[in-house]
């Protein structure tokens, strides 16, 4: 298995005090063309982790970390990455956890074509406290500024429209569900996204419930990004519009339950479909 990591010259300590502590230092790891280093606490049951990765190439890690885990059959990846993580618990529980993972660059595609990145670049930053159960009370936040995305109908320019998620939560002990308590999402030059929602990590549907407060959504950046792919096969293909919309939006097993909307100043217009609203 160590023969994974290729030849190494890896500077490392060990120290143990009469405290009963004992810390094992790794100064450098060659891993996936770029470097890892990190430090390993123990007192008793109780352990503390420090780990920093920096200049990954993100094909050399997908490959390393095949025994654990596997990307989706026919999808590939390419790009650079870094990241940290700190870690405390005791024995097998851990207590807390804080990782950031920031992407220099991410290349992926699948074989169907159905799902693609370039150039895509962000960071994603995470703590978690654990409870006695297993369950995880977890804050994040994801920035995408650069790059662009598709996922089938779905195309995503994130320089134009940069995307910002802050959420907070807990995750089950089985990894089953995610309650998000409260998130925002804010989409640059298109609007803003406030509310909770159930996630279902393990069914078919994953979006159980969702009460949203949406702050401000403008239609003409909104329905080219949103809409517009869902209709290219009907003759509103072409639907375009302006105003905006503003309310509060409840989702069910992924379907709306309730709409409390303001439509501000909207106007629709499609000449293919000859369809047009102003109001």
């Amino acid at each position: 298995m160590l023969g994974r990591f290729g030849h190494q010259d890896a500077r490392f300590s060990l120290r143990a005090d009469t405290a009963g502590s004992t810390t094992l230092k790794l100064e450098s790891l060659a891993l996936a063309s770029g470097t890892a280093r990190g430090s390993l606490t123990l007192r008793g049951p109780a352990w503390e982790l420090d780990a920093t990765l920096a200049g990954l190439d993100l094909a050399a890690t997908a490959v390393l970390v095949q025994p654990w885990f596997a990307l989706p059959a026919g999808l590939t990846v390419a790009g650079q990455g870094s990241g940290s993580l700190h870690a405390r618990g005791s024995a097998r529980q851990p207590r807390s956890l804080t990782t950031t993972i920031a992407l220099a660059r991410l290349d992926l595609a699948n074989e169907a074509g159905t799902i693609a990145a370039e150039a895509l670049a962000g960071e994603l930053r995470l703590e978690a406290g654990f409870d006695r159960s297993g369950a995880a009370t977890i804050t994040g936040a994801l920035q995408i500024p650069a790059g662009q995305a598709y996922a089938d109908p779905v195309f995503l320019d994130f320089a134009k429209h940069a995307v910002a998620l802050a959420l907070a939560g807990t995750l089950a002990a089985d990894a089953a569900h995610f309650t998000a308590r409260e998130f925002t999402l804010r989409q640059a030059g298109v609007g803003e996204i406030q509310g909770s929602a159930l996630l279902d990590l393990t069914g078919d549907a994953l979006l159980r419930s969702a009460r949203l407060q949406v702050a401000g959504i403008d239609l003409a950046p909104a329905l080219p990004v949103w809409v517009q792919p869902f209709l290219i096969s009907t003759a509103f293909k072409d639907l375009a519009g302006e105003g905006r919309i503003s309310g509060e939006l409840d989702l069910d097993d992924g379907l709306p339950s309730r709409a409390a909307l303001t439509l501000e100043g909207i106007t629709l217009d499609s000449q293919t479909g000859s369809f047009g609203v102003t109001g």
